[in-house]
């Protein structure tokens, strides 16, 4: 299921760390909506794997280190998952902040001003292209120094990487059968390139433009639904099917 939001701000100037105030968005929305489903998600910080993804369509823009002014008062939020129950909860909660204002910063906020779903594409074929509409971030986290490393794809080891991002996602939604498949998936990309994003404060480098995936049609539905790669509940790796 996928859903288009409009928001309208307040004022034009936002943070450039902005994807943090829409994941705020989303927590407050499940709260208030129905804490068993909030905790479903969110329970005490722990990093629960999530089905779902979502971008942020600012529109022109002017971006420095730490902000963003925008051309038009206007964002376009898309939230998209594979798990038809967590759609349905999505949309209740959010519909529930309508007409509400949201903070982002002490002097802004932003009103849900519309709410539709968006009609998704079939996958059937072994064979897609993918084209970004919010970065793809290929990590590598060491769990003995808690520490991140993230990559470009013009990075020799950022397939390998890659492919074990989305070897994790697979597994924690279908089970230790989906590894198999996607070791044998390709991953080719077409016209990409590298940008820095600030996230959380840490300046991340992420990875947009379009890309082919060959495998099971299982696994490409699953991606084009619920995100490709690490952070994707955090706005990273939403994709549209473009071929």
């Amino acid at each position: 299921m996928r859903f288009l939001i409009t928001f309208q701000l307040k004022e034009k100037e936002i943070p450039s760390d902005y994807r943090r105030k829409f994941i705020s968005f989303l927590k407050k929305s499940f709260e208030n909506y129905d804490k068993d489903i909030f905790n479903k998600y969110y329970r005490d910080k722990d990093p629960i794997e999530k089905p779902y993804t979502f971008s942020v369509y600012l529109g022109k823009a002017l971006f420095s280190k730490d902000k963003v002014i925008l051309e038009k008062n206007k964002i376009h939020f898309t939230f998209s998952t594979i798990d038809i129950e967590t759609g349905l909860h999505f949309y209740n909660a959010v519909l529930g902040m309508k007409g509400k204002e949201f903070y982002i910063e002490k002097t802004n906020s932003m009103l849900l001003e519309e709410l539709r779903l968006i009609q998704e594409k079939a996958i059937i074929k072994e064979r897609v292209i993918f084209r970004t509409i919010s970065p793809i971030l290929i990590r590598e986290h060491n769990k003995e120094t808690n520490k991140d490393w993230y990559y470009s794809f013009e990075d020799e080891e950022s397939i390998s990487i890659l492919k074990r991002n989305m070897k994790y996602q697979a597994v924690q939604y279908f089970g230790k059968d989906a590894e198999y498949d996607v070791e044998q998936m390709d991953i080719i990309p077409l016209n990409v390139k590298k940008l820095v994003i600030n996230h959380y404060g840490v300046f991340v480098t992420g990875n947009v433009g379009s890309f082919e995936l060959k495998g099971k049609p299982y696994l490409l539905d699953y991606f084009y639904k619920s995100g490709v790669a690490s952070k994707k509940s955090e706005g990273f790796g939403l994709c549209n099917l473009v071929g």
